[in-house]
């Protein structure tokens, strides 16, 4: 089953931001950011329970090429994005979004 995607306004600017970060550095690689931000989405939506819970019900997938993970919590058959989250950035900010 695929599930709804909802992005809280937080994680959208993540990845706005990121995206023009990438972009300024190397053209294209913004692109490249949102194909694989993309394909984390995908598997989210195909199979959203099967990746850790790393506190309460948050969960957390861990992109591959870039530093970045997506925090999401599975509720009520939806998936809600808190966070687009940079891997050097204070990690307890990643939780206090929801």
């Amino acid at each position: 089953m695929i599930h709804e995607i909802i992005f809280k306004e937080e994680a959208l600017q993540d990845v706005g931001d990121s995206y023009e970060f990438y972009e300024t550095r190397k053209e294209r690689l913004g692109e490249q950011f949102l194909s694989e931000l993309e394909s984390i989405l995908s598997s989210i939506q195909k199979h959203p329970t099967s990746f850790p819970k790393v506190i309460r019900n948050l969960r957390k997938v861990s992109m591959n090429r870039f530093p970045f993970a997506v925090i999401y919590e599975f509720e009520h058959n939806s998936i809600v994005v808190y966070a687009v989250y940079h891997g050097k950035r204070n990690p307890k900010g990643k939780f206090r979004r929801k």
